[in-house]
């Protein structure tokens, strides 16, 4: 067996967050394959479920972490955000609602979360796109203000739409976290050399 096959895959925290109803737990679960649930009740608390792919011959762990949207259990689902690397806001398409309660959301994460994560935006629930209350435009120009990409799913009947997308979310992470090491990298290198010339120049001196 080479080295390669041998490494542990790497852990990527994806946290769904968004009003109760707009359908998070169904997204995990149909995205690692479970069935779609019409009668789920609403999440109380947080998990997740781990779901590995294969990224230019590179597998991670990502960990969707399922939080609960509901007011009252609102603080207890605080207690899950922080080392998260993706945060995906999601709404229901449906609800014109939901999508207004994103910007609350949005704030309360970046509140919290002292690390560094990018964000995604996900409008659920397109199979249901003729009662659709949330316009494609506004929900792009949300994503806009937070830099972030957007993707309009349906849990219920193409859940590899969203596969696809956090496959993309997590691409941007690695580019992102890979650049940051590069430019520690570099200052370290600078840091280096600078301490060399230092040490030098000290030394010629009598």
């Amino acid at each position: 067996m080479s080295e390669k096959s041998k490494e542990e895959p790497e852990e990527i925290k994806v946290i769904l967050i968004g009003d109760s109803g707009v359908g998070k737990t169904n997204l995990i679960n149909t995205s690692v394959g479970l069935e779609f649930d019409d009668g789920k009740k609403p999440t109380i608390s947080g998990s997740f479920i781990e779901k590995i792919v294969d990224i230019n011959g590179k597998k991670y762990s990502i960990n969707l972490w399922d939080t609960a949207g509901q007011e009252a259990y609102r603080g207890v689902t605080k207690l899950f955000f922080k080392g998260s690397d993706i945060v995906i806001l999601v709404y229901d398409i449906t609800n014109i609602d939901s999508f207004k309660s994103l910007e609350e959301w949005f704030k309360i994460s970046k509140e919290i979360i002292d690390n560094k994560f990018i964000y995604g935006v996900v409008g659920n629930k397109n199979d249901l796109y003729l009662q659709c209350q949330v316009k494609e435009e506004d929900a792009q120009n949300f994503a806009k203000t937070m830099g972030s990409k957007i993707k309009i799913v349906s849990a219920k009947e193409d859940p590899q739409s969203f596969v696809d997308f956090l496959i993309e979310l997590v691409k941007e992470f690695k580019q992102i976290d890979n650049d940051e090491k590069k430019k520690c990298i570099k200052l370290k290198e600078e840091d280096n050399e600078h301490e060399k010339e230092k040490n030098c120049c000290m030394s010629g001196k009598k």
